[in-house]
């Protein structure tokens, strides 16, 4: 079973590695968002929604928002096949369905490497897109936030 404070870690490390792409501007602010999204995710984003149009709308909460999602996602289909297997296995495979851990994971030689399958990887985007629109994110920029997850993860099929 994943842990609640893994899945959390694994959010705000793929989170911290993405927002660079899609948000540069918020990199300095990064800690500080993350901090106030995990203090109350709920109060977070519940601001995004309450924003008006003059007001900043930071990227880093909604990116967590949504990736948690597709944590979620990958750990319910990666279960079906890490049945008999450990949890450190669980992690590992979660962890390298994403780009950025390929090859900076310690672990890595631990790490059952599943595929992603062609089909998956639509739901990943089909969710993000989801997400990000129900967030008040404008439809090109929800695109390209669903766009650059997909794009993170590695390609194994």
């Amino acid at each position: 079973m994943y842990l609640a404070s893994q899945k959390q870690n694994l959010v705000s490390a793929i989170t911290r590695d993405l927002i660079p792409q899609i948000a540069p501007y918020e990199i300095m602010l990064f800690q500080q968002q993350r901090e106030t999204y995990l203090s109350d995710p709920e109060k977070v984003l519940r601001h995004v929604w309450d924003t008006e149009n003059d007001e900043i709308v930071f990227l880093t909460p909604i990116l967590m928002a949504v990736l948690d999602d597709i944590v979620n996602y990958l750990c319910h289909e990666f279960r079906q096949v890490l049945q008999d297997n450990g949890g450190e296995q669980f992690d590992c495979a979660v962890r390298f369905a994403f780009r950025t851990f390929n090859n900076n994971d310690a672990r890595q030689g631990q790490a059952i490497k599943l595929p992603i399958s062609e089909s998956q990887r639509a739901t990943i985007h089909r969710l993000a897109l989801t997400k990000a629109q129900a967030h008040r994110l404008s439809q090109l920029k929800s695109r390209q936030l669903a766009d650059m997850i997909v794009d993170n993860l590695i390609i194994q099929s």
